[in-house]
């Protein structure tokens, strides 16, 4: 579960080509109840989101076939209400130049690589300009009586135990190889 919560589900499109990340972030999103389609390049995305509505485009910057940029100035160039999706870069270039690159090719935000959760989803408020995420603060659950304490089990629940299972999975197709 996660430490977030939605006041309403988006639908999200993912442009990644490295799975590990598109099955952690869409991992992270979906638990808090988004929708989240992906597409393995930016020529996809750009097909994809001429198709389907979605909230916001998320896009990673490099990517074979067609980048985050080409991507971003590609969309924001269409004829249609489209061209006014919130996008926000997705990625583990961290030199603010190359940022202002991806705001100037006509990306809204930029978020980094590893995904700090908290981070991506205020981006999302800012660029929506609508609050829908709040924090869980998992503190204050009240204590409940001893009698009426439920089990409380050790396992980490069976979504982090599949997503961590995918993941292994992911990594042994992999190992070794450069993805």
């Amino acid at each position: 579960t996660s430490d977030f919560a939605a006041s309403r589900p988006l639908k999200l499109l993912l442009a990644e080509d490295n799975q590990v990340n598109q099955m952690f972030i869409s991992t992270l999103l979906t638990t808090i109840g988004h929708t989240v389609d992906i597409a393995q390049n930016g020529h996809i995305a750009l097909e994809l989101v001429q198709k389907n509505t979605y909230d916001i485009l998320l896009s990673d910057i490099r990517m074979p076939v067609m980048d985050g940029m080409v991507l971003a100035t590609s969309v924001r160039e269409l004829d249609s209400d489209v061209s006014e999706i919130p996008i926000i870069g997705v990625t583990a270039d961290a030199m603010t130049d190359h940022q202002q690159q991806y705001i100037a090719a006509g990306m809204n935000d930029v978020s980094m690589k590893p995904i700090d959760l908290s981070d991506l989803l205020h981006k999302m408020d800012k660029v929506l300009d609508e609050t829908i995420h709040t924090r869980i603060n998992k503190n204050t659950v009240e204590p409940q009586l001893e009698e009426d304490a439920e089990e409380v089990s050790d396992e980490t629940g069976p979504d982090i135990d599949d997503f961590l299972k995918q993941l292994q999975d992911v990594a042994d197709k992999y190992d070794g190889k450069k993805i």
